[in-house]
């Protein structure tokens, strides 16, 4: 059971990562474009001008919104990692695939 919670999380996490992406590239003035910005370009607080990695002026009206889903993301990865514990094979490998899944939820 416990397994099924940590994937459910984890399904969680990503679809909702991409409904509020939807939803924060679509309330740009200017369109935000997978190829030219950054994904964290979504989460700017500021309107500016940036200079890397080219010049584009960044403007995000849905920064909360998408803040809110990169912590929600990193928290339900987590989430994942700790209750998928018990199916993991035992060896170097899988331990370190925890741990780079676990930092990855840290940095998020």
């Amino acid at each position: 059971m416990k397994s099924r919670i940590g994937y459910a999380a984890w399904v969680a996490g990503v679809a909702q990562f991409f409904v509020v992406h939807v939803i924060a590239e679509s309330a740009w003035a200017r369109p935000y474009s997978w190829a030219r910005n950054n994904i964290s370009d979504l989460g700017n607080a500021r309107c500016a001008m940036q200079s890397e990695p080219e010049p584009r002026y960044i403007c995000s009206p849905e920064h909360g919104l998408m803040n809110a889903s990169f912590i929600t993301l990193g928290t339900l990865l987590a989430v994942g990692v700790f209750f998928t514990g018990a199916v993991w094979r035992r060896g170097a490998s899988p331990l370190v695939a925890r741990w780079l899944l676990a930092c990855a939820a840290w940095d998020s």
